[in-house]
């Protein structure tokens, strides 16, 4: 019978055991750690539950819909709109087609003219109309340019587009291309952004959860691969006939990658309340956004505390103990002089959050090489939906091809 391996159990690779074992193919799953995510993982330290990196599932995702039961996910939803930071209060833009209550407050907030906030509704509508293919082949250019030929002023560009999509993509300065950008908000506009209750491993595990705990072996560390073969750090190699890798063992990876720091403190209460993203709309300082994470998810915190997930982007040149105390001052300067008495739980400092992407090419078409297909974001783009697309398609082009022998 013809095996498959699939080196990583990250989001890819999962999936794309997913689909193989609803086609009845063998194979197995190695991870060389303790648990599937990949780059989805989340830990638990004194009570507090928190996600390596600030991340949110956005419910639209279509490969997501595939495996991934929403209700056993318990999700819970961000309000839609955000929180911005402006001229040292808070300003509220919101969705008026989901929260028609607001829209006269989103119509003279200072983020941007009432043009902008009309331009913003007519492109979510022009996106929902649109098919996930018609946006990736969008004439391609950078989102920053996009967004000036669509007709945005300066104002709204620099006050929400910049920490908004900055966020998202980890890079503020929008080269990121804008069939990125607007595939991005098509979701948004479409469905929520959601935490899974218990983080954002959830959606990992039960991905693998689907799966026979016999198909997945964890700390099973690949240390080479070549045509047929599969070699491991503590025994000898094992035969298949087909691998789908999220790793490439034979190439440096000269890939560019966009940077982000996630800072987590502990404070008694959360010191703005509603499930909003919290933007930097200033233009300066270190902070890009703040999320009171357990106004999202009360599970995530010890009774009586609140927690807080800021996010930095890039890899500042600062020790960490420098980066918590300039960051503190900064929220200090939101929140009042508290933010200076919450307490640093962890930070973490991700050198390969996302792939930086200029240019997409969406047709993710897998590409074979003596019986080695690779597969994950970082061979395509940055995004939970183009890890789990590389794995259905690998997927697809195995049993393609052992149907046809």
């Amino acid at each position: 019978m013809p095996k498959v391996a699939i080196v990583g159990g990250g989001i890819a690779g999962l999936t794309a055991a997913n689909y193989l074992q609803r086609a009845n193919i063998n194979y197995t799953v190695f991870e060389a750690g303790d648990k599937p995510g990949g780059k989805l993982q989340t830990e638990v330290i004194n009570g507090f539950t928190l996600d390596k990196g600030f991340q949110v599932f956005l419910t639209a995702y279509p490969e997501a819909k595939a495996f991934l039961n929403y209700n056993t996910l318990n999700l819970n939803y961000f309000e839609p709109g955000a929180m911005l930071r402006l001229q040292n209060r808070f300003v509220e833009i919101s969705d008026p087609l989901r929260q028609p209550s607001k829209l006269l407050s989103s119509l003279v907030s200072p983020v941007g003219n009432w043009l902008d906030k009309l331009k913003l509704l007519q492109l979510s509508n022009a996106l929902k109309r649109l098919s996930v293919a018609e946006i990736f082949q969008t004439p391609e250019l950078s989102t920053l340019n996009d967004l000036k030929r669509l007709g945005f002023s300066n104002k709204i560009i620099e006050r929400f587009f910049k920490p908004f999509l900055g966020g998202i993509f980890l890079e503020k300065q929008l080269r990121t291309s804008n069939r990125m950008f607007r595939f991005v908000m098509k979701m948004f506009a479409e469905g929520s952004a959601a935490l899974p209750k218990g983080g954002i491993i959830k959606v990992a595990e039960q991905l693998a959860n689907n799966l026979p705990s016999e198909n997945i072996k964890y700390q099973q560390k690949v240390t080479s691969i070549a045509k047929g073969k599969v070699q491991f750090t503590k025994k000898d190699h094992q035969n298949f006939d087909y691998i789908l890798s999220s790793i490439n063992f034979e190439k440096e990876d000269t890939k560019q990658y966009n940077q982000v720091c996630n800072l987590y403190f502990a404070a008694t209460l959360a010191a703005v309340k509603g499930k909003k993203l919290l933007l930097n709309a200033s233009g300066s300082g270190l902070v890009n956004n703040v999320v009171f994470v357990d106004e999202i998810d009360s599970s995530v915190v010890p009774e009586g505390k609140s927690l807080v997930s800021v996010s930095v982007i890039g890899n500042p040149n600062l020790s960490n103990e420098k980066l918590v105390t300039a960051v503190q001052e900064e929220l200090s300067d939101w929140f009042g002089m508290a933010a200076k008495t919450w307490k640093h739980i962890k930070t973490y400092r991700i050198e390969k959050a996302l792939p930086f992407c200029p240019n997409i090419n969406k047709n993710i078409t897998p590409v074979e090489q003596d019986g080695i297909i690779y597969i994950g974001d970082q061979f395509t783009f940055g995004s939970l939906n183009a890890a789990m697309e590389s794995g259905r398609k690998a997927a697809g082009y195995v049993q393609a091809k052992l149907n046809n022998h």
